[in-house]
């Protein structure tokens, strides 16, 4: 990916209590602008360095949180846990920054 290329984390099923994680690969670097669940699918937004999770974002009722501007590197990065009871499809769009 270079800078200014989209990025992209594609439609993919995520099991009650798991993580979508979006986590660029190494020596790259995004912007999260929008993270796509279905309404009333409820779900928690954490920023991690892999061993500390920081709940910013609690989405009881579910629905997308769009215009995000979460700064992720590979070792930075944002995690969404599905909490709604059942497994779920989630996904994610951004920008690439380096």
């Amino acid at each position: 990916m270079a800078a200014g290329d989209a990025y992209i984390k594609a439609p993919a099923s995520v099991a009650n209590g798991a993580y979508m994680d979006l986590q660029p690969g190494s020596g790259v670097e995004v912007v999260i602008h929008d993270i796509y669940v279905g309404t009333g699918v409820a779900y928690e937004v954490y920023y991690s360095d892999a061993t500390n999770n920081i709940l910013y974002l609690a989405m009881p009722a579910g629905g997308g949180a769009l215009n995000l501007q979460a700064h992720c590197s590979n070792t930075n990065y944002v995690r969404v846990k599905n909490t709604s009871g059942g497994a779920v499809y989630m996904a994610a769009s951004g920008m690439t920054t380096k």
